[in-house]
């Protein structure tokens, strides 16, 4: 009877033990994840009205950040998430459009001021 119960504690240490390594593994996997996912640029959805330019995560639909040209964009995106980067991947063809011009503008300005 008492090889029984001490075999039956041996086991409930072991569950114990397993449950407590699993939940760490599990954190610390949830921690990796939060990580990467800090490294991912932010998904931008963009909206024009009234001259004035709007952004929204295109994964959660939260607001991001607005301006009137990509520069302010850049500058108002950045206040809101000063470590990461943004990726505008829907949004009318024409504005897009004219984004990403505006992006090789302000990247040709950069290369040259550092010259």
């Amino acid at each position: 009877m008492e090889t029984l119960i001490i075999w039956a504690v041996i086991a409930w240490l072991a569950v114990r033990w397993f449950e407590r390594m699993s939940v760490a593994r599990l954190e610390l996997a949830q921690q990796r994840l939060a990580d990467l996912q800090r490294q991912l640029p932010v998904r931008l959805t963009v909206e024009q009205m009234q001259g004035m330019i709007y952004c929204w995560d295109s994964v959660t639909n939260d607001f991001v950040c607005q301006g009137r040209d990509l520069a302010e964009l850049r500058d108002n995106f950045a206040r809101r998430y000063p470590d990461r980067n943004a990726a505008i991947t829907h949004g009318p063809e024409e504005l897009v459009s004219q984004l990403k011009q505006q992006l090789r503008s302000l990247k040709q300005d950069e290369n040259l001021g550092g010259q």
